[in-house]
């Protein structure tokens, strides 16, 4: 099976969501000399690695551009490689370029390494670092290059890729209000994005928020919606069923209270006047959370499940603690 995501990978900046002020950026400095160093920030699936790529391929074509990912060469060693490599002039190309992925990941040694390089680049080098984390990056690095953010991408614009590649898979009819839902899952990251729906593929072309919930295995609105139900009918005996039916399916507990917290939280902010269409949530489950009554209950409810996914990871029985946490917030409710 094709992984649509790197199918899909953009190969020109046109091509690339979002991001218009790295684009412009990038596009200029392509007309002109680019910088000897490049720090492309942000989260997860954004395009900084995807833009770092075709910038250097705009720049030398396919030659003389080495990708390390720092995660794997987090030491000196794979730094001294590339000090060795940029000495020597490139042969066939005017640049010899280094992309050095989850940058953030080198040790202090190896950027004191790299420092050399950065401050004093041959003229033929060019150096492109992405992070999602540009913190650990020491200030005498940051400070000596460009740097790029890329913002997380905008939903609508996830959504309408989403359903274009799914044009260019020959699969129609595919209702927008899932892909949205995808999405908003993936918080802005169109690869997460791409990925989940490639999950979801896989039980079928026909997409709804039921096989989406199965495929990326999340427990789906019903159980959530019981699980309030019973908080605010006080209903002990049926909130201890609703706990043991999900303990007897093989849910991780762990998982399922974060999920479940999310899912208050969506709750919450309908309340407090958040479009339904900015929440990861069906319609019909939307309009039926803004009915609940706006007492500031489901808020308190959001802080306890803050604590309680906090003290759950540590817990050797998490099934038992969710249950009298649970019953807990029933009774306060």
């Amino acid at each position: 099976m094709r992984n649509l995501a790197a199918v899909y990978r953009p190969s020109r900046l046109d091509d690339v969501v979002g991001q218009e002020n790295a684009k412009i950026v990038l596009r200029q400095h392509l007309q002109t000399k680019p910088k000897s160093g490049y720090l492309f920030v942000g989260s997860a699936g954004t395009g900084k690695t995807t833009c770092a790529r075709i910038f250097a391929h705009e720049l030398n074509g396919q030659a003389n551009i080495y990708e390390i990912n720092a995660a794997d060469n987090t030491g000196v060693e794979g730094v001294r490689k590339i000090i060795s490599d940029a000495r020597h002039k490139p042969i066939g190309t005017k640049y010899k370029i280094f992309i050095l992925d989850e940058c953030h990941m080198l040790t202090v040694q190896a950027w004191n390494a790299l420092l050399k390089l950065v401050e004093e680049p041959p003229e033929s080098v060019v150096l492109l670092f992405c992070t999602t984390d540009p913190r650990k990056i020491p200030n005498t690095i940051t400070s000596r290059v460009l740097r790029l953010d890329f913002s997380r991408i905008d939903i609508d614009a996830v959504t309408q890729r989403l359903l274009w590649i799914l044009e260019q898979e020959g699969i129609t009819g595919v209702s927008p209000e899932p892909l949205r839902y995808i999405a908003q899952l993936a918080n802005g990251g169109m690869r997460d994005a791409i990925t989940m729906m490639d999950k979801v593929l896989g039980y079928g072309v026909n997409i709804t928020f039921d096989v989406i919930n199965t495929a990326l295995g999340l427990v789906g609105f019903d159980v959530p919606c019981k699980i309030l139900n019973c908080f605010y009918s006080h209903d002990f005996n049926g909130l201890i069923q609703v706990i043991d039916n999900i303990n007897r399916s093989g849910v991780d507990f762990k998982t399922w209270v974060q999920d479940f917290r999310r899912f208050v939280l969506q709750a919450v902010e309908l309340q407090l006047g958040v479009h339904p269409d900015n929440v990861a949530l069906p319609h019909d489950v939307s309009e039926e959370l803004i009915k609940l009554p706006k007492d500031g209950r489901l808020f308190q409810t959001l802080c306890s499940l803050d604590g309680l996914v906090q003290n759950i990871l540590m817990e050797p029985d998490p099934y038992t603690l969710v249950k009298i946490n649970f019953l807990k917030i029933a009774g306060d409710f």
